[in-house]
């Protein structure tokens, strides 16, 4: 919720200021991406991990809006906004650098706790990639510091928060990742995703 506050807000800043300086393309790909991954797992696969009924309509409610977010952010971007738009220097961290490895990544450390590949790989690749995805945005903010709007400001301070809730999530519950029973390192994916999500918290911070 607090990542979907994030959205909301930033939206309704860029609505309201008819700029999308401060947003990175490669960030909200990304991000589209991994929302993807997480919901074609969680709606079609047959294992459930959620803890209950209210927790799961929270669950799809937040990402159902934060996905109808990001593409309403690309099309403004894109079409209604585009001379406002930092594509020129958006492009040091290009969403497929990203893409590409975590999904070897997620190849390598792919746990077996759906018992289907594609929706065991899936789920690990929208963790690992949710871990990562942040960067473009945090580069741009770099680049354009002293000139950058507050509200992207605050948009990154609240995917940090996020990411800070989603460590505390998965640092109680990363047994459930771990599957010794797994082919190459899923018996890590834990691990690694702990870790991930740690040098994401320590970006954002810094």
């Amino acid at each position: 919720m607090t990542q979907t506050l994030s959205f909301i807000i930033i939206m309704l800043r860029v609505t309201q200021y008819q700029s999308c300086s401060g947003i990175s393309i490669n960030y909200l790909i990304c991000f589209i991406i991994m929302l993807l991954s997480r919901l074609i797992t969680n709606i079609f696969s047959s294992y459930d991990i959620r803890i209950d009924i209210v927790n799961s309509i929270f669950l799809y409610l937040s990402q159902f809006t934060s996905l109808l977010i990001c593409f309403y952010l690309l099309y403004l971007i894109y079409c209604v906004y585009p001379e406002t738009s930092d594509k020129m220097i958006d492009n040091k961290i290009p969403f497929y650098y990203l893409l590409i490895p975590t999904f070897f990544l997620a190849i390598l450390f792919k746990p077996y706790i759906f018992r289907n590949w594609f929706f065991d790989l899936m789920f690990i690749y929208s963790i690992l990639l949710e871990s990562v995805a942040i960067y473009p945005q945090i580069i741009l903010f770099t680049i354009k510091k002293g000139e950058i709007e507050t509200y992207t400001s605050n948009f990154i301070a609240f995917q940090g928060l996020s990411t800070i809730f989603v460590l505390i999530f998965w640092y109680k519950n990363y047994f459930i990742v771990n599957d010794n029973d797994s082919l190459l390192l899923g018996g890590y994916s834990g691990y690694v995703v702990i870790g991930t999500l740690s040098v994401n918290v320590a970006s954002s911070c810094i």
